[in-house]
């Protein structure tokens, strides 16, 4: 089952349980992987192949989206809060560097229909957001 809209307020936690809640986008998968809509997450959890607008994608989704949450439990803000997707592409990029077939296989820039596609020299601008976030010295460690 992939949940598809993991976020901080459908996660409940109490007496040191975690607790995982509202199923309403919730789909079943399998092999092989069905088509489905991108348009799911809240933007701040959204993985980057959903930004990029595949249609079939897997419980990954749901595994960037924990990730999400655990920067931003980390940081105590969130870590990546962009208004928009391309603002969210950017943001990630930023933290992450721009992504390759080396690191995440299939991936191939020119195929992508989205006019914001990185160069891939992001240290720097990686550096510059972590800088502001002294408190955050779990992040390296996601």
């Amino acid at each position: 089952m992939i949940h598809r809209d993991i976020k901080m307020s459908n996660l409940l936690y109490s007496n040191g349980a975690l607790k995982l809640c509202d199923f309403g986008l919730a789909r079943d998968f399998g092999t092989p992987l069905r088509p489905y809509t991108p348009k799911v997450v809240t933007l701040w959890y959204r993985a980057p192949e959903l930004l990029l607008g595949a249609k079939t994608y897997s419980s990954a989704v749901d595994i960037w989206a924990c990730g999400a949450i655990m920067g931003e439990l980390l940081c105590h803000t969130p870590l990546l809060p962009g208004r928009n997707d391309q603002e969210q592409l950017k943001l990630t990029y930023e933290l992450l560097g721009t992504p390759n077939d080396a690191i995440w296989p299939g991936y191939t820039p020119h195929t992508i229909s989205c006019p914001l596609v990185g160069s891939g020299k992001s240290s720097t601008a990686r550096d510059a957001r972590l800088k502001g976030r002294q408190a955050c010295r779990g992040l390296h460690a996601l």
